[in-house]
């Protein structure tokens, strides 16, 4: 069914994810507010706390918008596009995380070392085209967390 075709072209920006990202975020930095500390720590310690979340979510963000097109080769075998122009081809999919709303996709790095990570939401792709990876992943197992 997917054998060589494209699964998305482009990636749009999900406020989904982005939405839950900064939810997130922000109660972090609300419970960075609340923790009692004594009065001369209190600022640098905070200061610092809250320039960690923010470097964060820069971080975060960033890898979210990494990816700008997934395409499916074979059951087990993709190619990634990234937003900085760089191809990854050929990577082994070795997982996925399914819901209603999102699909994660985990690959293995090249040469077996580190992680690759795909982020597509119900928002970021066309419905049939999200409708349709899910049903191929679960038909082919490779679901390794489901909601």
């Amino acid at each position: 069914m997917f054998n060589n075709h494209l699964v998305t072209n482009k990636l749009n920006p999900s406020r989904h994810l982005v939405m839950l990202l900064v939810f997130i975020h922000g109660l972090t930095v609300w419970a960075v507010l609340l923790l009692p500390f004594s009065t001369s720590a209190e600022l640098p310690v905070k200061s610092f706390l809250f320039i960690l979340v923010v470097f964060s979510c820069f971080y975060y963000f960033n890898k979210m918008q990494n990816v700008i097109a997934v395409i499916m080769k074979d059951d087990n075998f993709w190619d990634l596009l990234r937003s900085d122009g760089s191809y990854c081809v050929d990577i082994k999919l070795v997982g996925s995380y399914i819901s209603d709303w999102l699909v994660i996709l985990v690959f293995s790095g090249e040469d077996g070392i580190g992680r690759h990570y795909a982020y597509l939401s119900v928002d970021a792709v066309e419905k049939t085209i999200f409708s349709n990876l899910k049903c191929k992943l679960k038909i082919n197992n490779q679901e390794i967390f489901q909601e």
